[in-house]
Order: C-alpha cells, then sequence, then structure tokens
C-alpha cells in the first residue's frame, strides 16, 4: 500500500502505478502490465489514455465501418453527378457566398437522393447509411509489436484481401460491399526510444525538431531538473516507444437475403486463412 506522499508524487510526475490485467481485458502489454517483469511496471496516462482514444472514438468498429461506408457513398453522390465539387465549381461557390449552404443537412439531402435512384448497389449503400445499418464485422486482427515488422503485417493483409475475394465470390455478395479496414503500425508515441533525443536539438530536421517539441518531459528525483519520458526506466513509454498498433478488420454490408451469413462468412474466412 502506498502512502499519501507516494502518491502525491507519481502523480507530480505524471505517473501511476498498474496492476496486472484481469482476464480478458486488453494486451498486458497495452494495459502497462508486462509479465516478465516480477513487479506492475510504472505507465504513463498519455500513452494509455492515446491508446484507449483509438480503440474507443477513432478506431471503434462502428465508426470505422459507418466512415467507410460513407466515404462509399460520398465518391457515388459525386460520381454521378449529384454535387460538384471540381475546382471552377468550389470558386464559383465561395464568391457567390453559396458555399456556406454546404451544411450538414445539404449533405444528407444529396444521400436522400442516391438512394433514391433505383435498385442499385450505391443506392442500397445510400438507403444503409440512412438506416444506420452498419457493415458487419466478420475478421479481425490486432497486436501491439515492433516497427519492424511492416513487411509481416504487409503479408498478412494480401492474405486477408484474397480471402474477402474469394469469400465475395463464394457467398453471391458484390464485393464493393466488402471492407478492408487496416492500421500497418500506428506509433503509440511521438518520439522512438532508437533516436538520440537529446541530440534533436542540434542539426535537426524540422521533423525532428517537431516531435522534440511534443515530447512529454517529467520532473526528476532531484525535484529541479526534468527528463525526457522516454529515458525513464520505469515508464511504459520507454518501453513501448519502439512499438506500434498493428490491425486488420473485414467489414461487409449484408443485402437483405444475406443477413443470416455473418457467422459463417467468419468460419469460412478463418478457414481460408489456416489452410
Amino acid at each position: 500500500t502506498k502512502n499519501l506522499s507516494e502518491i502525491h508524487d507519481g502523480q507530480r510526475r505524471g505517473l501511476w502505478i498498474s496492476s496486472p490485467p484481469p482476464p480478458g481485458s486488453l494486451s498486458a502489454a497495452a494495459a502497462g502490465y508486462l509479465p516478465t517483469a516480477p513487479t506492475p511496471l510504472v505507465g504513463t496516462r498519455p500513452l494509455l489514455s492515446r491508446y484507449f482514444d483509438y480503440q474507443q472514438i477513432s478506431f471503434h468498429k462502428t465508426v470505422a465501418a459507418l466512415e467507410m461506408l460513407l466515404k462509399d457513398v460520398m465518391r457515388a453522390v459525386i460520381e454521378r453527378g449529384l454535387f460538384n465539387c471540381s475546382e471552377d465549381a468550389v470558386q464559383k461557390a465561395i464568391a457567390d457566398g453559396t458555399w456556406a449552404q454546404l451544411d450538414e443537412p445539404y449533405v444528407w439531402g444529396l444521400i436522400r437522393q442516391l438512394a433514391s435512384e433505383g435498385q442499385s448497389v450505391d443506392a442500397f449503400k445510400a438507403q444503409a447509411l440512412l438506416d444506420r445499418k452498419v457493415p458487419k464485422l466478420v475478421l479481425h486482427y490486432e497486436r501491439v509489436d515492433g516497427l519492424d515488422r511492416h513487411e509481416d503485417f504487409a503479408l498478412r493483409q494480401n492474405a486477408w484481401s484474397a480471402a474477402k475475394e474469394s469469400a465475395s465470390t463464394e457467398f453471391g455478395i458484390d464485393s464493393s460491399l466488402w471492407y478492408l479496414w487496416h492500421k500497418p503500425g500506428i506509433t503509440l508515441t511521438k518520439v522512438g526510444s532508437r533516436v538520440p533525443v537529446g541530440t534533436m536539438q542540434d542539426g535537426a530536421s524540422s521533423k525532428e525538431r517537431d516531435k522534440y517539441e511534443q515530447s512529454i518531459r517529467i520532473m526528476g528525483d532531484d525535484g529541479s531538473s526534468s527528463n525526457d519520458i522516454m529515458s525513464e526506466p520505469q515508464s511504459l513509454m520507454s518501453i513501448l516507444s519502439n512499438s506500434a498498433l498493428y490491425a486488420l478488420r473485414i467489414y461487409v454490408l449484408l443485402p437483405p437475403d444475406k443477413k443470416g451469413l455473418a457467422d459463417a462468412i467468419t468460419e469460412r474466412m478463418q478457414a481460408m486463412l489456416k489452410s
């Protein structure tokens, strides 16, 4: 049990003591606890906050699915000429003041117009968006791994893409209704520990200098100086600064006559990837 002064010291330095993750929770590394350590490591709020922000907001499975569907629908709106976003049209709209009318209700009106155009796949997607029918997540993969795993991830992504195309043919679902969502190595920290932070001030590029200026500094043990959090041996950031989040997901927007196939698709694709 930590006494009050120790807790306040941890808060002052931006650190906290984590406990082992419960069964079924986030991975041990992402939760701030490494199984190779004899005791829980000191983690960092900023790193965990960023990870959970990705998971619960930016990378949430429903948010990701609706974003891909919305992009498809807006692409169809433009390709069908329902909205002219050429350079000349945009400049004219800005000049005459009509650009300000391009608000959310106007965009939804374009989507409704697309949804009313017959029985095309684009119309089906637009109607699904209006009805908040989200593409089904049928396969997913997530791993926190080293920065040097991009080639392995690319091979996995290619295999998944091939399985997606095979499943599209086998289940008779239009290939444009399938979505491959991928994050090929999203870094969890701004500055990697392999980059000597102390050398970034002299002769550094603007990009390196920007990373250095965004790095988090914490009060040193002497109480009068600060250290970069990457150099704190008990900081989770010092361990995961050379790690990245690799994630893959496959979604499918199921037509009315294929509604009950999500589980069957998952099982079949898993079998494909094992063979």
